[in-house]
């Protein structure tokens, strides 16, 4: 009011930055200051939001595929889709409710949330894992300097906000996108894991077959004792002994994990199996699934053989 005596007031809010209660600070034309805690005064101080739950990881925003260059599936040789792959979590460990995604020119801004034809996430799993199996359009070339895409992705969760996030990358025209070249690579190496040989630890120079009961022509050639010498060189997929006369040849061998114990003379040829993971390296082992062929008339083969290493 005009004629009454006035007087100034400053108030200033102090937050410490090591925690702890706001002070509201006051003086009156400056001359003596006042301060109070602000709960006192019925403030509460304002945060920047929930902290996060005990024991959930804070996991930022990350785009995991593409990084700086990626394979462009692409037809024409000027344009195509792309992979996209990413995690995210909230802060208080929620995995986001929908993921939005465009391709956009470097230079472009985007807009703060995703524009009409975003392209949604083919997956979001409840770990935060999202995934887009072919994003487009991206532009692409086959050598020298690539074009420049701006993958922009847009993330909302059920109740902490939203965030977005980017990545430049040059396209690679290919036949395939980078997931899908990821893929065949892994399949190619779980192939050729599969097709690698698998030896025991311990190979003995020569194995033993025990005495034996063939009976009849030409095949009590086969009967034992007889030592098989390991075979040098060769297929390096295999372990092979042997031992050969004019007459007979007898061999030991491991191949796609099953050990086979043939004898051959002439036309007539016996077999004997064992399955791999049965086999004992270091001592006796049992051959049976037997197998015969070109046996002349009158002839008996036992239903299994003894083979063990000749030093046991």
């Amino acid at each position: 009011m005009s004629g009454q005596p006035t007087a100034k007031i400053n108030i200033s809010i102090e937050i410490p930055l090591t925690g702890g209660e706001p002070v509201v600070r006051t003086c009156t034309d400056c001359g003596r200051a006042e301060a109070t805690p602000a709960s006192e005064l019925g403030m509460v101080a304002a945060t920047a939001g929930p902290p996060p739950a005990e024991g959930v990881p804070i996991v930022p925003l990350t785009i995991i595929t593409p990084t700086s260059e990626a394979l462009v599936k692409s037809i024409d040789g000027m344009s195509g889709v792309i992979c996209a792959r990413g995690v995210d979590l909230d802060h208080v460990g929620n995995a986001p409710s929908s993921v939005f995604a465009v391709i956009m020119d470097p230079g472009a801004s985007p807009p703060p949330y995703p524009p009409n034809g975003a392209t949604p996430a083919d997956s979001i799993s409840a770990d935060g894992h999202w995934e887009f199996n072919e994003l487009g359009p991206a532009r692409c070339g086959a050598s020298g300097s690539l074009p420049a895409n701006k993958l922009v992705v847009w993330l909302e969760f059920p109740s902490t906000g939203s965030k977005r996030d980017e990545v430049i990358f040059e396209g690679r025209c290919s036949d395939r996108t980078s997931c899908e070249e990821a893929h065949t690579a892994q399949q190619s190496s779980q192939l050729a894991q599969q097709a690698a040989p698998t030896f025991p630890a311990v190979v003995p120079p020569v194995w033993r077959i025990e005495p034996c009961e063939f009976f009849g022509p030409l095949v009590e050639l086969f009967n034992g004792p007889r030592d098989l010498l390991m075979e040098t060189g060769g297929c390096t997929k295999t372990l092979r002994w042997s031992c050969h006369d004019e007459e007979l040849t007898v061999r030991l061998m491991l191949k796609d994990g099953v050990w086979s114990l043939s004898f051959e003379a002439y036309e007539t040829v016996v077999k004997f199996l064992r399955p791999g993971e049965h086999w004992n390296p270091v001592g006796v082992n049992t051959m049976q699934d037997l197998s015969c062929s070109g046996l002349p008339p009158k002839v008996a083969v036992p239903a299994s053989l003894i083979v063990t290493p000749a030093s046991a």
